[in-house]
């Protein structure tokens, strides 16, 4: 089994979100309270995301304290959890999941209570018509995780070209539809200019 850095997605997938550089990176999430008291829940965010160090494409995943200046709101149910990392350092993956510790020592993903807030990552949106669309029982129970999926600026602006390499400038045999010669990495660059047009 293939694992992007991390194994979370195997009990539930995650609800992405797409992103630019540059732009607030918030985990703002409403969650079932832990089972001990306020005072003695010991919650963590793991982070699994491209490392901050120009130069270094690892993927890096850290664990962060949720001190109570990021807890907003707790009643007997709920608590509100709001972390800000800042800006999005780089493009890639920004894998993130609650979790508290039990009285054994072991990690337990803390469950969503309601309908996820706007930045919240999650797919969905009154705005449009999907497929997969869910009402709002449907969002109670999940894990509090999720996927932010970070590109370049400007990446929305770009018009974007899938090009066959194999095709480009490639002489194909129209009696057994085999190829002849393919076409190369070189021959695509040499297109390039014409593939604005």
């Amino acid at each position: 089994m293939l694992y992007d850095g991390v194994d979370w997605q195997l009990q539930e997938a995650f609800r992405p979100v797409v992103r630019q550089v540059g732009q607030h990176f918030i985990v703002k999430v409403i969650v079932q309270r832990s089972v001990k008291s306020a005072k003695d829940s010991q919650i963590f965010l793991g982070l699994g995301a491209p490392s901050p160090i120009d130069g270094n494409n690892n993927h890096i995943l850290t664990w962060h304290k949720v001190e109570e200046r990021n807890i907003e709101t707790i009643d007997n149910v709920q608590q509100e959890i709001q972390i800000n990392f800042g800006k999005f350092w780089k493009c890639g993956f920004y894998d993130w999941r609650l979790v508290s510790i039990s009285e054994d020592g072991k990690l337990m993903p803390l469950e969503i209570i309601g309908k996820p807030a706007p930045v919240f990552p999650h797919a969905y949106d009154d705005r449009y018509d999907d497929y997969y669309e869910q009402n709002i029982e449907e969002e109670v129970g999940c894990i509090a995780q999720g996927r932010f999926i970070v590109h370049a600026k400007g990446m929305r602006e770009q018009s974007f070209h899938e090009v066959q390499i194999d095709y480009v400038n490639a002489k194909i045999d129209k009696d057994t539809n085999q190829f002849l010669s393919r076409g190369t990495f070189k021959d695509v660059e040499y297109e390039v200019p014409n593939y604005a047009r």
